[in-house]
């Protein structure tokens, strides 16, 4: 018997003799809580007793699952030699860990910054058993063809259809003709109604292109992946040479050894011999390239008949695909409306007037219809973001900036304005070294939670600005916000479609003469705790709902995650700056 062998019998007859059988969701549980705990300690005595707890739970995992720790050992590192490869053939640097490069695993749903559908597939199979096609492209737009080809994906065997939008490769010379954020948007309206699909932004989101062979190495815990593919994209040459070959990182193993599903066209002859020899072919109707929609748009031709028509009027609505696009507003009518309707329930004004409304919603809604105030409009955005609608509101609270005061009784061909407008993407520490991340549409701030000052470190970009920062808390606020609480602190209100972040500070001690100040939309803004000890503790907050304890939060632009906010022109929100900023003259 080897010493692992032995290191096995005896991890297995202590495990079960202290905690007995233990559920294998359990196990991971307490594997995830030992990494956490990892990231606590800097001193090697500390990591060494740590790490030896990690092991012997990994090493009970393999004895619970019938593994063989050697072979799982011998996989990984055929993978990091794969991707070494990849990356060498890149000219990526290589970076060390199982976590970075390829080798970052997949993140379900529940925590991703952005996908748009839970899986609605049966997931109940044992995960060898079920089988995943991988349909990566631009989606610039996705078309109702895009839609047939998922729709006979799902219909073809496949228990799960992944949606991934790459991002532009600018080495390449490739550029994006909609912005990540439109992108999302229009990719989320195009396959929101389709079940067993899932959108994954991942690409888009961090402005990285991931490559055939790493998304099949992300997400190979689900299953069994299968490419989607065209067949001109697999079809070689004379030369023995396709599109996977001459233009996909390590094309020529991913074709000897991955799956490819192949869309073709019912009338197209097929050479079998020049294919992937694992492959399954699937007709599909020919569709227009996204270039042809695209020059449409350009051409003011209409798109009504290639996309779904929330998506036709998105793109109408935001001018993409046009020469003179508008990023953030955009004016338009509403032809009929259909409502989704978030209403303050304490309130008896709110009440009676969804009752006015409740004759146009929809199950399918093209507009969200907040009543209340401020406090409410932040939580329908919270509930209903993911929507790709917009919201427009009413103002039956107290605070308003984010709402209309009027509204007419009668909605239909009802003109507005609306601000396209990214959210903020936070990231949390807590100080038992648990992340968490949530999306912010006005503010993000921290502040003391007990009776001393915090202590505190400003870092922007990666750079440390302020090395320490005594006072009450600090606010980082989006110009949607700045006329909220970071007005409260000192700032200066900027209109709403400003690309600009709002840096606050409440009861600044040190550094003397603090003031807030104004830093691009696109800083990275990172406050952390100089405090250890637990002496002074710190709470954080987002758009009001609390975070709970904190230790540091890193704050940034989403790419992905935006809210579109439509006022009527009577009650334009820079209109309304102005009017606040420059009160009339008194007599």
């Amino acid at each position: 018997m080897s010493e692992l062998d032995r290191q096995l019998e005896l991890v297995k007859k202590t495990f079960e003799s202290a905690f007995g059988a233990t559920p294998l969701h359990e196990r991971v549980a307490d594997i995830q809580s030992q990494v956490t705990a990892i990231d606590r300690f800097r001193d090697a005595t500390h990591l060494r007793q740590k790490t030896g707890d990690l092991l012997s739970s990994l090493l009970q995992l393999c004895n619970e699952s019938d593994w063989i720790p050697s072979e799982l050992v011998a996989a990984t590192l055929e993978r990091m030699e794969f991707r070494t490869e990849i990356c060498i053939k890149q000219g990526r640097e290589v970076r060390g860990g199982l976590l970075g490069g390829v080798l970052e695993p997949y993140r379900m749903p529940a925590t991703t910054e952005l996908v748009q559908e839970q899986r609605q597939g049966d997931t109940s199979a044992s995960p060898c058993r079920r089988r995943i096609a991988v349909y990566a492209s631009t989606f610039d737009p996705p078309s109702n063809f895009h839609r047939e080809e998922v729709a006979t994906l799902l219909n073809s065997g496949f228990d799960e259809v992944i949606i991934y939008p790459t991002s532009a490769r600018p080495q390449r010379g490739e550029y994006e003709n909609a912005a990540p954020l439109h992108r999302a948007a229009i990719t989320s309206l195009a396959f929101r109604d389709l079940k067993g699909v899932t959108v994954d932004y991942t690409d888009l989101s961090s402005a990285q292109f991931s490559s055939p062979c790493e998304l099949e190495l992300r997400f190979a815990g689900l299953g069994e992946i299968w490419h989607v593919v065209h067949y001109s994209m697999v079809k070689r040459d004379e030369k023995k040479l396709s599109i996977v070959d001459s233009h996909w990182d390590g094309g020529d193993k991913l074709w000897q050894n991955s799956n490819f599903a192949i869309l073709h066209a019912p009338d197209s002859e097929i050479d079998v011999q020049n294919i992937p020899p694992q492959h399954q072919l699937i007709q599909a109707p020919d569709r227009p390239a996204s270039e042809e929609l695209r020059a449409r748009v350009y051409r003011g031709e209409s798109l009504a008949d290639c996309v779904d028509a929330d998506v036709a009027a998105y793109i109408q609505r935001h001018r993409l695909f046009r020469p003179d696009t508008r990023q953030r507003q955009a004016t338009f009518r509403v032809d009929r409306p259909k409502l989704l309707i978030v209403s303050d329930e304490m309130n008896s004004k709110s009440v009676e007037i969804a009752k006015k409304y409740a004759r146009c919603v929809s199950n399918s809604p093209n507009l969200v219809l907040v009543l209340g105030g401020d406090g409410t409009m932040l939580r329908a955005i919270r509930e209903h973001w993911r929507l790709r609608v917009p919201f427009v509101g009413l103002n039956t609270g107290h605070l308003g900036f984010l709402m209309n005061e009027r509204l007419p009784d009668e909605l239909h061909d009802l003109e507005l304005v609306s601000y396209s407008l990214p959210m903020l993407r936070i990231d949390a520490k807590k100080p038992d070294g648990e992340q968490s991340w949530g999306l912010a549409y006005t503010d993000v701030w921290l502040e003391r939670a007990e009776g001393q000052a915090a202590w505190l470190r400003v870092d922007v970009d990666g750079e440390t600005r302020v090395s320490k920062v005594v006072g009450d808390g600090m606010l980082i606020a989006t110009a949607a916000g700045s006329s909220a609480y970071a007005r409260a602190m000192g700032a200066v209100p900027v209109p709403i479609d400003t690309p600009t972040l709002t840096l606050a500070g409440s009861n600044i001690f040190q550094p003397r003469f603090w003031k807030p100040m104004i830093l691009s939309d696109d800083s990275r803004i990172t406050i952390s705790s100089l405090d250890y000890s637990g002496k002074r503790p710190l709470r954080g907050f987002i758009d009001g709902s609390p975070l709970g304890a904190v230790q540091e939060i890193s704050v940034r632009r989403s790419l992905t995650a935006s809210v579109e906010l439509a006022f009527t022109k009577e009650f334009d929100p820079s209109a309304r700056l102005l009017r606040t900023l420059f009160p009339p003259d008194e007599l």
